[in-house]
């Protein structure tokens, strides 16, 4: 009964806090109320998960839909070793942009809370989705909401155009996961879009909120969404270590590398960083290693949203920033050792250009963690502590995640025991990568080494613009024609030709049917 609730509670509060803001709303109530409701509701669900982790694994079900014999699935929730990290380091990145947007201007929070909440709770939903059904439910509410997020913005019409174009390949994602048990190519392409690999920037960028706190979580969440899964595919080695998936992954997450550290802001290089971090982890389900693949969705999901939502560059940050460049690293006995389980024992040229990418991902995350931004945190001193808390507890929860229990949470999930066992690149591959970021730096430094450039042809090719505006010249065609059957319809003719179309499109009916 508590772990339900804990679950139930967990997964919830986000949603009713971010109801309770739009109450707030109507009623005009202080701002004061508005993040008071935003962070009790952030509070609830880190609380409750906290808890949680005590009664795992346990399922719930929300509702038992009747008949069974017309709907065999009911949605549910399962709390797992899976679910329940990737469920904490998203809540914890829920309540982080909370507390760094009670540092900007009034005016711009409103919106950034309740859809941050909104986000969150439904996020947090699709993660601790119990069966399949739960799962595309979730994905279904989390683009719509995005979708009315984008939408509510002014924009000129080619923007909203990339709006529903962004919304649309979410829609297909979702109908080629349900084809995807009995395909990995459908899987694999199904999860590629949640991702976000098409279109890779959003418009609206300049909007301050859209920029840090909001933007975050709509970058984060529907990527997030798909580690669970990922874990759980890996666990029961369905991509049975594929070939084609690994060279596929290598490349995109090679070019995503190559384009964040040459970025010229984090919120520019926001996308690659996602795919391809995101790449690591899938490349991980390919092996088969589900540890692998929940170590790298938290260095996505927690390593990701601290170098993106900083603001403010301070002295009293230098040593933080130290740490969590080291975490990258994966040294051994730190918390997320387990990402480097991706290296096999062998140089060979797999291993190469994924540490290629790894040193670039690392690389491109010292930049711009050292990078003195534009923006600077001021205000009350409240509002500075809560800046700081924000930042603490990423950091925190990834050492109660990493040092809390990470063997014992996983066994709950795993189906055979953990791997104790090691190969020797898990070991020397982080002192390797250390070794060749203070080379780079040092190059760098020195300007001995020019800046990373990705050939123009190859940038064009992966950075799928070409296919953006192919969809948009069939969308626009098939506009032009609609309107030119519209102009004949409505016309002195119109009712001539709809009866002539009402032939002719019988006609094509029975002789699909096989009739006469």
């Amino acid at each position: 009964m508590i772990a339900s609730l804990l679950l139930l509670g967990s997964s919830f509060a986000p949603l009713m806090a971010s109801v309770s803001l739009s109450i707030l709303r109507w009623r005009k109530a202080r701002l004061g109320f508005w993040w008071l409701a935003t962070f009790l509701g952030g509070a609830i669900t880190w609380v409750c998960l906290l808890g949680l982790r005590f009664f795992l694994p346990h399922q719930v079900a929300l509702v038992s839909w009747q008949p069974e014999n017309l709907f065999p699935l009911s949605p549910e929730l399962l709390a797992d070793g899976f679910s329940w990290v990737v469920g904490f380091a998203l809540a914890t990145v829920g309540v982080a942009v909370i507390f760094t947007e009670a540092t900007t201007p009034d005016a711009e929070r409103a919106l950034g809370w309740a859809g941050s909440s909104f986000l969150v709770g439904l996020g947090l939903i699709a993660i601790f989705a119990g069966n399949q059904l739960t799962l595309l439910l979730a994905w279904a509410a989390i683009d719509l909401v995005e979708l009315l997020i984008w939408l509510s913005r002014p924009a000129l019409p080619q923007l909203r155009e990339r709006v529903i174009l962004a919304f649309s390949s979410r829609a297909f994602a979702v109908m080629l996961a349900l084809w995807g048990l009995d395909n990995p190519w459908a899987y694999v392409f199904s999860i590629l879009l949640r991702w976000g690999v098409f279109p890779f920037h959003l418009p609206y960028l300049e909007s301050p909120d859209l920029r840090r706190g909001l933007g975050t979580i709509i970058r984060i969440v529907p990527p997030l969404t798909t580690m669970p899964l990922l874990a759980r595919l890996a666990d029961l080695g369905y991509f049975s270590e594929q070939s084609w998936i690994s060279v596929f992954l290598g490349l995109i997450a090679l070019f995503a590398a190559l384009q964040w550290i040459n970025s010229a802001e984090v919120i520019e290089g926001r996308p690659f960083w996602i795919i391809g971090t995101a790449s690591f982890a899938f490349y991980a389900a390919n092996l088969q290693r589900p540890e692998a693949v929940i170590a790298w969705a938290l260095v996505l999901a927690l390593h990701g949203s601290f170098v993106f939502l900083i603001r403010g560059w301070e002295r009293f940050w230098f040593p933080v920033f130290v740490y969590q460049s080291i975490l990258l690293l994966g040294l051994p006995f730190t918390p997320f050792w387990d990402m480097m389980r991706v290296y096999r024992p062998t140089w060979s040229p797999a291993n190469i250009l994924w540490l290629l990418s790894h040193l670039l991902l690392i690389a491109g995350y010292v930049r711009f963690i050292f990078q003195k931004p534009l923006e600077t945190v001021e205000g009350e001193p409240w509002r500075i502590v809560l800046y700081r808390m924000a930042f603490g507890g990423l950091i925190g929860s990834s050492l109660m995640i990493g040092y809390g229990g990470w063997r014992n949470s996983l066994e709950t999930a795993l189906s055979q025991p953990y791997l104790t066992s090691r190969n020797w690149m898990e070991y020397f591959v982080g002192l390797i990568l250390a070794l060749l970021s203070l080379l780079l730096a040092f190059l760098r430094r020195r300007r001995l080494l020019t800046r990373l450039r990705v050939p123009e042809r190859l940038m064009r090719l992966f950075s799928m613009e070409w296919v953006y505006r192919f969809l948009q010249w069939g969308f626009r065609q098939l506009g032009g024609f609609y309107y030119q059957v519209e102009g004949v319809l409505e016309g002195k003719a119109g009712i001539l030709w709809a009866i002539v179309l009402l032939l002719v499109l019988g006609r094509v009916f029975l002789f699909l049917g096989g009739g006469e």
